[in-house]
C-alpha cells in the first residue's frame, strides 16, 4: 500500500482477530453475550432476545459497535480485515486518525442498527463499516480527485 498501515487500523484489524480467536477457542457464548446488539440466547435451535434494545437504553452505548468486532467465519474475517486495511489505511492515511475512527464509529452504528431493524440481532462483522468506507472513498474521490481517495478501476 502507498500510503502505509495507520495505527487505528492495526488495532481494528488486531481486535478482530483476537475476539474471533478466543471465540474460535472456547469463549464463544461469553463474547457473543457481550458483544452482540442486544442478548441473544441460543434456544432449541434457534435464537432468542428481548426485542427493543434493552440493553442500550441502559446505557450499554458501546453494543451499537461491538457487533462489527465478531466473525464467526474464517473467511468472512479474512475478507474483512483485506478490505479494512486497504480502505481504513488509505482514509487514516489522508484525513488522520480522529477522521477515520468517526467514520468507523458512524459507519457501525449507522450499518448495526439498519440490520437489527431488518433482519434480527445475529449479525457481525466489519461488513457494514467497510461499506460504507467503500461509498465514502467513491464518492469522495469522484467529487474531489485532489483528496487523494481513490478506488482503482478494477474495483
Amino acid at each position: 500500500m502507498p500510503y502505509g498501515v495507520g495505527a487505528l487500523t492495526t488495532v481494528l484489524v488486531c481486535l478482530c482477530v483476537g475476539i474471533a480467536l478466543l471465540a474460535w477457542t472456547g469463549y464463544k457464548e461469553r463474547i457473543y453475550a457481550e458483544l452482540f446488539i442486544t442478548r441473544v440466547m441460543l434456544v432449541n435451535e434457534g435464537v432468542k432476545w428481548v426485542p427493543g434494545l434493552p440493553e442500550i437504553f441502559r446505557g450499554e452505548f458501546s453494543r451499537l459497535l461491538t457487533p462489527a468486532f465478531i466473525h464467526i467465519d474464517p473467511l468472512h474475517l479474512l475478507f474483512n480485515m483485506l478490505w479494512l486495511l486497504d480502505l481504513g489505511s488509505m482514509i487514516e492515511a489522508r484525513l488522520g486518525t480522529g477522521r477515520f475512527a468517526l467514520k468507523v464509529i458512524l459507519f457501525g452504528v449507522l450499518s448495526n442498527l439498519a440490520q437489527y431493524y431488518v433482519e434480527s440481532p445475529f449479525f457481525n462483522g466489519f461488513s457494514g463499516v467497510n461499506y460504507g468506507l467503500f461509498g465514502y472513498i467513491w464518492v469522495r474521490g469522484r467529487l474531489d480527485p485532489r483528496s487523494g481517495l481513490y478506488l482503482q478501476p478494477q474495483t
